[in-house]
């Protein structure tokens, strides 16, 4: 029996979650950081605008501390260094490694900051009244149509990079995104929708308890079907939460509607729960680690670039002392931070569309590097193409280039022997006598 030697072993084949530890490199493109920004200051913007309108002032009961809504450049800025981790001591201290890894609101806070508290006063919208819901209402729409647009262009782009190794510009990321905002946003409405179908019917359920003697007997006997309707809610919820970046992803993977990206992340997430918490799980440890030498490397930035204005400045100029100096310094240092701030949200969107190609691939067997994609710099090509890379377990057929001159050369030479196969024997006939 001949024996087989193992020559190479394709991990990334056998355990496709090793794509996640490749985020740091597409997340960190300009292009996504300056989208990532912008969406950032337009979800601060709108929820300025819709703290000038005052529907709060009604609020009785809060569910949740009512968040800062700040721009980030000026949002109180809390580096990762700030849990006492600096980079030798990882090497001594377990307890530093374990923060390293363990700090997710890092990479979460971003961007589910803004929809928390909203989502939560949706949920006790009874006790909180009828002003304060329409305001959680109209920040949780807001929120879902910036995103719609800065995360699905990101994740158009993340898409190009991954798939073909092609950079997808600002623009062509923008004119991707901003005619299916109304997919992205139909995405979660679907669920949310449904949701709100079954607490009208278990509201009339309950309703019926106000018909004087037999109102109570009936609506008890018809509790069971107010629990059921409860159980498909939980469903629902659980896929709008977990699987609402899924569902962005879906939509710039799949170049599908609002429909479809619901459908597929919902089903990815009760098809492989585990699968998805392993992913998430892996995700935030990797993110937490990239977020905390992102601040590290952004810290050595101002510090070496303090110090060496200081050399050729010397200790007594202090721009604070001249206002415009101040304010154009405090604007170079508020950039440095967007940037920072920026990259934890380029690379939520990132992380999440790595985790939809890994659950897709897992559950409907769709190799990872398969997208439905435009082509580039081919104004003139109609539809689209479905771009990727041969997958590695198929074989790849190469055709022969062929110039198309040189093809109707050779025609016509065939043409021309095959009409007079004699033409090349020539011979005198006085000679053969």
């Amino acid at each position: 029996m001949e024996a087989t030697t193992l020559r190479r072993v394709e991990w990334r084949q056998l355990f496709p979650w090793l794509y996640l530890f490749g985020a740091f490199r597409i997340a960190i493109d300009p292009r996504k950081l300056l989208l990532a920004v912008l969406g950032l200051c337009f979800v601060a913007g709108g929820n300025h605008a819709i703290d000038a309108i005052g529907l709060r002032s009604g609020i009785i009961r809060e569910a949740s501390p009512v968040p800062r809504h700040d721009y980030p450049w000026s949002e109180e800025y809390q580096p990762t260094t700030r849990l006492g981790i600096e980079p030798l001591s990882m090497l001594t201290d377990p307890s530093a490694m374990r923060e390293l890894f363990g700090n997710w609101n890092s990479l979460i806070d971003p961007i589910l900051r803004g929809a928390l508290h909203p989502a939560l006063t949706l949920a006790n919208s009874y006790q909180s009244g009828f002003a304060p819901s329409v305001d959680a209402l109209l920040r949780l729409l807001w929120f879902a149509f910036v995103w719609g647009i800065f995360g699905g262009a990101i994740t158009r782009m993340a898409v190009h990079q991954f798939v073909k190794d092609e950079k997808l510009s600002v623009v062509g990321g923008l004119k991707f995104s901003c005619p299916k905002v109304a997919q992205f946003l139909s995405a979660p409405l679907l669920p949310l929708g449904g949701t709100l179908v079954l607490m009208l019917m278990s509201a009339a359920i309950g309703l019926l308890g106000r018909i004087p003697g037999m109102g109570p007997l009936i609506m008890s006997v018809l509790i069971g079907f107010s629990q059921i309707f409860s159980v498909i809610i939980v469903i629902l919820l659980i896929g709008v939460g977990a699987g609402w970046p899924l569902m962005v992803a879906a939509i710039s993977t799949e170049d599908s509607d609002g429909f479809d990206g619901f459908s597929r992340a919902h089903s990815y997430i009760f098809d492989v729960p585990w699968h998805y918490l392993w992913c998430f799980v892996l995700a935030m440890m990797y993110a937490s680690a990239t977020v905390f030498f992102v601040d590290l490397l952004a810290q050595w930035v101002y510090f070496i670039s303090q110090n060496g204005l200081m050399w050729g400045a010397g200790e007594g100029v202090d721009i604070t002392d001249y206002r415009v100096a101040s304010a154009v310094g405090e604007f170079w240092i508020g950039v440095l931070q967007s940037l920072v701030v920026g990259y934890r949200a380029s690379l939520f969107w990132v992380l999440f569309l790595l985790i939809y190609l890994v659950l897709r691939a897992s559950s409907d067997r769709i190799p990872m590097n398969e997208a439905y994609l435009e082509p580039l710099g081919n104004a003139g090509d109609e539809g689209m193409a479905l771009g990727g890379l041969a997958a590695y377990q198929e074989e790849v057929t190469e055709r022969p280039i062929v110039n198309p001159d040189d093809e109707t050369d050779t025609d016509s030479e065939n043409d021309s022997s095959s009409a007079n196969p004699e033409e090349g024997d020539v011979s005198d006939p006085g000679e053969s006598t």
